[in-house]
C-alpha cells in the first residue's frame, strides 16, 4: 500500500491554475503516487492520457496510461523525481487520428510538487553537543573549566579525542585551509593559490549535458599557442619599425581558421595601445583610457590567407619596453585555435592542456584515465524496423518487441555489447523473444517492458505492452532517448604531474559546454610545523 495518494481532480474545463502539493520526503521511491481522477466526459477511445514532469534535471513523461473503472490513472513517483525537491506535473490528454496521426494534445491539469528535505541527523547531533573551543581553552588557562572530573574536584585531562578536537578546530581558526582543494571550473574562475605552489591531485574534465550537439567522441592533445615564440623579451626586435607611433607584426596562420585570442586581465592597460588586426578589421585587446577596449577575449577567423596582425604601440623600444608589457597589459597573451580551446594552464604562453569541440564523458589529466566514450541517440517512428512485431505473452500480459536502427549519421555502438542506458524503459540483460523468455524475464524483474541493446552496433531492442496501431505515434510524439557505449574504456595517456603555481591567478574553461574539476593537495608544512608548535606551547600549560 502506498504511503501517500494524492488525490487530483482532472475537469473538461480548462484549466489555467496551478495546484501546489505536498509529496512527501525527498529521495523516497514509490512512496508517494498521484491519483488522477478524470471527467467522465474526458473518456474517450481515441484519447490517451500520459503524465509529463518538468524538473531541474529535464524532461521525463510517462508511457500513455489507461483509466480504471473509477476513471482514475495512479502514477507512481519514482526517486528521479522526489530527488528534486520540486517538479512541475502535467496531465496531457492525447487525441490520434485514425491515421496514427496527433490531432490535438489537452493539457488537462497542473500540479506544482514540492518534496520536504530528510532531516539530517548529523547536524542535530553536532547541535545538542557543541561547545567552543575558545571557550574551553580560555576556562583551562584562567582555571575556572569544570569537567566531568572537575565536578569532583579532581583536575580535568585532556584526552586524544580533545586534543585532535582542539587542533583540528585551531588548524581552521587560524589558517582556514584545508589540507585538499577542490575546485569545479566553469568558464573563467579566478582561483587563490597556496603561499607555496600546490600538487594536483586530479584534473578531470567531463561534458556537463551528453545530449549537447557535436559530443561525440574524445580528442585530447597538448594546446599550441601560436604566438608563444613571440612573449620572450628578447623577441622585441622582430618589431618592425613604427609607423605613426604604431608598429606592426604580422602573423601567419591557417586560413579560414576560428582562433581565440586571450589574456589574463581587462583592466585599463598601463602601456599600450594593442590591436588585433584581420583584413580591414582591428579590434583592440589593449587601451589605456578607453576601458571598454580592453578585452580578455576576442574569437576572430582568418581569411583565404590566413594573415593577422598585431598592432602595438610601446614594446617595439626596447627589450625593457617589451618586458613591462609582457608582465603587464600583454599579460597571459595567447592565440589559440578554437577547436582546441583552452581548458587549464599554468601560464597562458604555456598552455597545460585542451580539449576539442567534441568533449569527454570524463578524463583525468593526472592519471591519464579516460572514461567510457557514449552518444545519446533520439529514437523515434522512423528509426522502426519495417518488420512486424514479435508478440510475447505471460498469461494476460503481452508486450510486443520493436526494432530500432540507430540513425545513419550517429555512431555506431560497441559491436554485441549491451551496454546502455534509456530515461524510459528499463534496460534489459538479454533478448526477449518467445513466451518462455518473456515469463522469465517478467518473474525476475517484476516489470513487462524494456530495452535491449545487445543485438548488433546499429540495431536496438524495445519490448513495450503498447500495441503496434498506438505504438508509431507514440514515439513520434514522444522519441526514445537513449545514451550508449561507442568504445571502451582506455588508458589514453601516462600520468602526469601537474603543478599549480603559487598565488592568485585566472583559469579559463573553454567551451561552456565543458567543467574541469580540479583537487589538490595543499604544501602547508610550514603552517602545520607552527600549528604543532602553538599546540604544543597550550598543552605545557594544561
Amino acid at each position: 500500500m502506498k504511503q501517500n495518494l494524492l488525490q487530483i481532480a482532472v475537469t473538461a474545463a480548462p484549466d489555467t491554475a496551478e495546484d501546489t502539493l505536498s509529496a512527501g520526503k525527498m529521495y523516497e521511491h514509490n512512496a508517494t503516487a498521484l491519483v488522477f481522477t478524470l471527467e467522465e466526459s474526458l473518456i474517450l477511445p481515441e484519447y490517451r492520457y500520459y503524465a509529463e514532469f518538468v524538473t531541474v534535471s529535464g524532461t521525463a513523461r510517462t508511457a500513455y496510461l489507461i483509466p480504471d473503472e473509477n476513471r482514475q490513472i495512479t502514477v507512481d513517483l519514482p526517486v528521479e523525481i522526489t530527488s528534486q525537491m520540486t517538479a512541475l506535473c502535467v496531465f496531457n490528454i492525447v487525441q490520434i487520428a485514425e491515421n496514427g496521426k496527433t490531432e490535438q494534445v489537452i493539457k488537462a491539469k497542473t500540479v506544482r510538487l514540492y518534496f520536504s528535505a530528510l532531516e539530517n541527523t548529523d547536524r542535530l547531533i553536532d547541535a545538542n553537543h557543541a561547545f567552543s573551543v575558545n571557550q574551553l581553552l580560555e576556562a583551562i588557562r584562567l582555571g575556572t573549566f569544570k569537567g566531568e572530573k572537575g565536578d569532583t574536584g579532581d583536575m580535568y585531562v585532556l584526552t586524544d579525542t580533545d586534543r585532535t578536537d582542539i587542533a583540528a578546530k585551531m588548524q581552521a581558526e587560524l589558517y582556514g585551509l584545508p589540507l585538499e582543494m577542490t575546485f569545479e571550473l566553469r568558464g573563467e574562475a579566478s582561483l587563490g593559490g597556496a603561499k607555496q605552489s600546490t600538487a594536483v591531485t586530479a584534473l578531470t574534465v567531463t561534458a556537463e549535458d551528453c545530449s549537447v550537439s557535436g559530443v561525440a567522441d574524445i580528442k585530447v592533445t597538448v594546446g599550441k599557442n601560436e604566438i608563444a615564440w613571440l612573449l620572450s623579451a628578447e623577441k622585441y626586435t622582430v618589431f618592425p619599425p613604427a609607423e605613426a607611433n604604431y608598429t606592426n607584426l604580422s602573423l601567419s596562420l591557417k586560413p579560414n581558421t576560428t582562433y581565440v585570442l586571450s589574456k589574463l586581465s581587462d583592466q585599463t592597460a598601463k602601456y599600450c595601445y594593442s590591436a588585433l588586426g584581420v583584413g580591414s578589421t582591428a579590434t583592440y585587446f589593449c587601451h589605456r583610457s578607453g576601458a571598454s577596449s580592453n578585452r580578455k577575449r576576442i574569437e576572430f577567423t582568418t581569411g583565404d590567407d590566413g594573415l593577422a596582425t598585431l598592432r602595438s604601440t610601446y614594446v617595439y623600444m626596447s627589450a625593457a619596453f617589451f618586458r613591462d608589457a609582457l608582465q603587464s597589459d600583454w599579460q597571459g597573451l595567447t592565440i589559440t585555435e578554437l577547436a582546441d580551446s583552452l581548458i587549464l594552464q599554468q601560464h597562458f604562453d604555456m598552455p597545460l592542456y585542451a580539449v576539442s569541440a567534441e568533449c569527454a564523458d570524463s578524463f583525468d589529466f593526472v592519471s591519464g584515465t579516460l572514461t567510457r566514450r557514449t552518444a545519446k541517440v533520439s529514437l523515434d517512428s522512423s528509426c522502426l524496423s519495417s518488420e512486424t512485431p514479435i508478440c510475447v505473452q505471460d498469461g494476460e500480459k503481452t508486450a510486443y518487441r520493436y526494432l530500432f536502427s540507430l540513425p545513419a549519421d550517429s555512431i555506431s555502438r560497441i559491436c554485441g555489447a549491451a551496454n546502455g542506458l534509456c530515461a524510459q524503459y528499463p534496460v534489459m540483460a538479454y533478448d526477449v523473444a518467445s513466451d518462455a523468455a518473456y515469463k522469465e524475464y517478467v518473474a525476475e524483474n517484476g516489470v513487462t517492458e524494456g530495452i535491449f541493446f545487445g543485438i548488433t552496433d546499429s540495431t536496438v531492442c524495445v519490448l513495450s505492452e503498447t500495441a503496434p496501431a498506438d505504438f508509431s505515434a507514440q514515439v513520434t510524439e514522444a522519441p526514445i532517448e537513449i545514451v550508449y557505449a561507442t568504445a571502451a574504456r582506455t588508458e589514453a595517456l601516462p600520468a602526469t604531474a601537474v603543478v599549480l603555481p603559487a598565488g592568485n591567478f585566472t583559469a579559463y574553461v573553454s567551451p561552456q559546454t565543458v567543467c574541469a574539476r580540479l583537487s589538490c593537495k595543499a604544501d602547508i608544512s610550514a603552517a602545520m610545523c607552527d600549528l604543532q608548535a602553538r599546540l604544543t606551547a597550550v598543552e605545557n600549560k594544561l
